[in-house]
């Protein structure tokens, strides 16, 4: 039925949420995983500025310099850094599917997600996207849009979505940023 199954992370619970539904059919049908993670791509960044030590002055000390010294990271340094943390990342979840005998690949792609996500099921010539929905709606589906929505409508292969066990309801959402208690009343009555 499947030989391949895109299997989309986004690096939280709710995503995370997928992966029994995932094993569970690529158990049953045999066929192998690409667990996909995709992640903003990386701009060459300035960092924090390194401590200069002055012989004998204190750490606290104020030292007039003419400009700070800063460490540099390249795009490509970047890329490398984030592909180390999103590598593990990848990695444990799946190891999660390799220890039910499931054969999984694991892909990190930088990029817009849709964009990325249909990449690599064309490249990869999968069968069947599998991904978890977030439940957002009224504005922040609105602003924040959604990934899974977007990539059924132009998906080169069926997309199976399933709703996070715990994803956030709008009722929820709406509860109050602050509350305020009550007062009581010092208004004594005049007798």
């Amino acid at each position: 039925m499947y030989r391949r199954i895109l299997a989309t992370l986004d690096g939280s619970e709710l995503a995370e949420a997928i992966l029994p539904e995932v094993g569970r059919l690529a158990g049953a049908t045999g066929a192998a995983v690409i667990l996909l993670k995709v992640a903003e791509a990386p701009h060459a960044m300035a960092g924090r500025p390194r401590p200069s030590v002055v012989a004998g002055v204190p750490e606290h000390a104020v030292v007039i310099q003419r400009r700070p010294a800063r460490t540099y990271e390249s795009k490509q340094q970047a890329i490398d850094r984030i592909g180390d943390e999103l590598g593990g990342y990848l990695g444990e979840n799946a190891q999660t599917l390799r220890d039910r005998g499931i054969k999984v690949e694991t892909r990190l792609a930088f990029g817009e997600p849709v964009e990325q996500i249909l990449a690599v099921a064309k490249d990869e010539d999968v069968d069947l996207i599998m991904m978890a929905t977030h439940g957002r709606t009224g504005l922040s589906y609105l602003f924040l849009g959604s990934v899974a929505e977007r990539t059924v409508r132009s998906a080169p292969c069926a997309v199976l979505t399933v709703p996070a066990p715990h994803a956030p309801s709008e009722a929820k959402r709406r509860e109050p940023v602050h509350r305020t208690a009550k007062r009581p009343s010092r208004l004594r009555r005049a007798s």
